[in-house]
């Protein structure tokens, strides 16, 4: 939307400006729900934590309202952490952040029935994705997911493996052991497909392994 001022030019040299009117646009962060099907109630939700999350602001005081609100029901809380920049957001304290061994992503799981226990899987860049359990109501059982799995169809359905160029640096900081390790993929990706010149080296990769590309976040 366009318009102008009133016409309250005195000199040549005065400029009318033009005022824009920029629509308001709303950022929709996406979920995974799972509902009972005989009461239609909530059971889990699953968040992948998204950059908004992670950086001062309203998508990280929103995000923090909604993980009080389901420690306050009955819902089970799963949260996927695979951003290796931002502050930590994952609904655990500091102080018990601080315990848990050193890694780069993290996947908490909250049971609505422990109120203060939650379930970690801290992830190293050099690590395999996991299988993760996740909670629904008694007497239902836990329900496996290979998140691994579900990274290498996303990876090869996206066509990630010619978007990046792994010759640049990645975004995110990398520590000295981190880069070593990084190398040493790279490297062996480019061997493999120097060797099978119709398959993507890296793209071979990312079945076995997630760092390439997670690595650029």
């Amino acid at each position: 939307m366009r318009e102008t001022l009133a016409p309250y030019i005195t000199s040549a040299r005065d400029v009318l400006p033009i005022i824009v009117t920029v629509p308001t646009i709303e950022q929709r962060e996406p979920f995974i729900e799972i509902v009972h099907a005989r009461d239609n109630e909530i059971v889990t939700v699953i968040e992948v934590i998204s950059p908004t999350n992670k950086l001062a602001g309203d998508g990280r005081a929103q995000y923090r309202e909604k993980q009080r609100q389901m420690f306050e029901s009955r819902v089970n809380l799963v949260e996927i952490d695979l951003l290796a920049s931002g502050q930590p957001i994952v609904a655990i304290p500091k102080e018990t952040l601080a315990t848990v061994p050193e890694h780069r992503y993290l996947i908490s799981v909250h049971r609505a029935t422990h109120r203060y226990r939650f379930e970690l899987y801290p992830i190293a860049l050099p690590q395999t994705l996991p299988q993760v359990r996740v909670p629904l109501r008694d007497p239902d059982p836990d329900v496996v997911f290979d998140l691994q799995e579900i990274f290498a169809q996303c990876y090869a359905n996206g066509g990630y493996a010619n978007l990046i160029d792994y010759r640049r640096p990645p975004r995110a900081p990398l520590s000295a052991k981190e880069a070593a390790w990084v190398k040493r993929l790279l490297k062996s990706a480019l061997t493999r497909r120097r060797t099978h010149p119709k398959r993507s080296g890296v793209e071979e990769q990312s079945r076995k392994h997630k760092g390439g590309d997670h690595s650029k976040n």
